[in-house]
């Protein structure tokens, strides 16, 4: 931070976690520690100065564990909680667990005569979700009974925000309740039923104290679109992005700093919109539909401690009247929503533009961004490459989507344009782009990646004069002559 300047979400205070062996947690037990697998994924513990306790804590945060183990016949084992023991004909002892995202289940204890094993990572069961929900539904009932018995029916939210504060109670927002109707209206498909937590519920209790909505700055490569398919909301997100104190803008109090602080530190969070031209402020708790000890859907990537992604979306579905309702939309319009600046579509005038016309709109564009407009550019949907507009601008829909993962772009995402060039000695014209959702360790390929011998090859001012910020996620260039 810098000297003088107030620190109003925190971030100056944050820790960030040391190197671990772990991901997203650590075992219950301490003992001689082995990875089950390569990636590590599920550690067995083995006490030897505890009988030989053996224990198995899953470190992943969207599997279940299925851990069996078949024990010579000579082996002197007690089955420990959970785990079941089945005797099998030839004398061994067969044992079986499932462990669930960071949990350590007990397994045996007492002396082994060898082992074989079979272990298997599995999707999250709908059962275990239904369970989750089921018993975080109960949290949820306690507090809104405590909330209700100060504020009484009808209370508007302002004046529950006030009590909150005055009284310590934690915040549920009952215009948006952490229920699964939430979820589900505006959605055409059954989604699946999901627990709702708070931060505090899904976060080790030293996790819990480092919550921030902001801990690792902002960046758009920092964002995780999780589950939900709103791509146009976390493009636009992204974009953004591009400009960090805009994203915090977002979340800042109305009136003070201080009662911000006091807010969020009983579940209250603000996020401002610009919706149909009007600025409003919208409250939300921070329940969070979860699944494995992290936000399903929208979150920050890496960090489940930082927030703001997933406050951010989960504001917007207030908005609109649940999450079903922002699966499909234009980014455009979500970047308006969350800017306040209008944005207009170039969509038809590049794609009927003859090749003269097409030079005169790269021209506008070069003019914009020298003015300071942000340029975002969006790959088609699989439905827009089907259709017949699409399959004439893209050729064939299996053409067309072969190209874009040749490039290392995904269908139906937003990106932002960093630079535009033009070089008139060659008659090259050139974009630059970020590439946030990136899943691939190797960046574009293509006419102008970094190893092109073009590139190296070109004239002096191609690299001067496009020279950019060291990017801390993948850019790409690409170009028309």
């Amino acid at each position: 931070m810098n000297k003088g300047k107030i620190d109003e979400f925190d971030e100056g205070t944050v820790v960030l976690e040391s190197k671990s062996t772990y991901k997203n947690g650590e075992p219950v037990y301490k003992g001689e520690t082995t990875p089950c697998f390569d990636e590590g994924l599920l550690f067995r513990v083995v006490e030897t100065s505890n009988n030989n306790r053996w224990s198995f804590y899953n470190d992943t945060v969207n599997c279940q564990m299925r851990v069996q183990f078949v024990f010579g016949k000579e082996s002197k084992l007690k089955v420990l909680e959970n785990a079941q023991m089945e005797e099998l004909q030839s004398g061994s002892y067969r044992v079986t667990v499932t462990v669930y995202p960071m949990e350590t289940e007990l397994f045996v204890e007492g002396e082994a005569n060898g082992y074989t094993s079979n272990i298997r990572a599995q999707p999250l069961s709908e059962d275990y979700l239904r369970d989750m929900a089921k018993q975080d539904n109960q949290f949820v009932k306690l507090e809104t009974a405590a909330l209700y018995n100060v504020v009484g029916d009808n209370a508007p939210t302002d004046a529950m925000v006030k009590a909150c504060v005055q009284t310590g109670l934690k915040f549920v927002d009952f215009a948006f309740p952490p229920d699964q109707k939430s979820l589900q209206i505006g959605s055409l498909l059954k989604m699946k039923v999901l627990p709702w937590e708070r931060p505090c519920m899904f976060l080790s209790d030293a996790n819990a104290e480092q919550v921030r909505l902001f801990r690792n700055g902002v960046h758009p490569a920092n964002i995780d679109e999780g589950d939900l398919g709103d791509s146009w909301l976390t493009g636009a997100m992204a974009c953004l992005a591009e400009f960090p104190d805009k994203i915090r803008d977002l979340f800042r109090h109305p009136e003070n700093v201080e009662e911000g602080k006091k807010e969020r530190a009983n579940g209250i969070y603000r996020v401002t919109f610009n919706k149909n031209g009007w600025w409003m402020n919208v409250i939300v708790d921070d329940y969070l539909p979860v699944a494995g000890g992290r936000p399903k859907f929208g979150r920050s990537k890496g960090d489940p401690a930082e927030l703001w992604v997933a406050i951010l979306q989960k504001a917007y579905a207030k908005v609109f009247g649940g999450y079903g309702f922002i699966i499909a939309g234009d980014p455009l319009h979500a970047l308006q929503d969350l800017s306040g600046f209008p944005c207009s579509s170039f969509d038809n005038a590049f794609v009927e533009s003859t090749i003269n016309e097409t030079y005169e709109l790269f021209e506008h564009l070069l003019q914009y961004t020298s003015t300071g407009y942000q340029l975002v550019f969006t790959t088609p949907t699989r439905e827009a490459i089907m259709s017949a507009r699409g399959a004439a601008a893209c050729g064939s829909p299996a053409a067309a989507e072969v190209s874009f993962t040749k490039a290392n772009l995904l269908l139906g995402h937003t990106y932002a344009v960093l630079k535009v060039g033009y070089f008139p000695q060659t008659n090259l014209r050139l974009l630059q782009f970020r590439n946030p959702w990136s899943t691939s360790k190797s960046d574009w390929n293509g006419p102008w990646n970094k190893r092109d011998p073009t590139g190296r090859s070109s004239p002096r001012s191609l690299t001067t004069s496009t020279s950019t910020r060291r990017m801390t996620a993948p850019s790409t260039w690409s170009g028309r002559t």
